[in-house]
């Protein structure tokens, strides 16, 4: 308290809060706009999805031929290695034989 004062008038003040629920007009046009944002997301991540499928679709189409064309390499390449291994064995047989032939000719004409 203040005893230095000259003349203290005491007020009281009251007060009353009122809550008034929206109408519900207002809250079916605050779904409707929410609603509205969450499509609009909606349908660009979905535009964003499909553009990276028809990019990720077209990577395995042109990887599936190139690896058809190294299938079709590998394919020749193997069929010539085949081949090559064949001419090796046979060339091998013919050096076996001669190499004896060789060796009992070298030491008849040694004699």
């Amino acid at each position: 308290e203040n005893q230095y004062s000259l003349s203290l008038e005491k007020v009281s003040l009251s007060y009353s809060i009122q809550v008034t629920p929206p109408s519900p007009q207002l809250v079916m046009a605050g779904r409707r706009r929410r609603a509205q944002a969450c499509l609009a997301v909606l349908n660009q991540e979905l535009e964003t999805t499909v553009e990276s499928l028809t990019t990720v679709t077209d990577q395995i189409s042109t990887l599936q031929q190139e690896i058809a064309e190294l299938e079709r390499q590998f394919d020749e390449t193997s069929a010539s290695w085949q081949k090559a291994r064949a001419e090796e064995k046979e060339y091998q047989k013919i050096v076996d034989l001669k190499n004896p032939i060789k060796f009992n000719t070298d030491d008849f004409l040694s004699n």
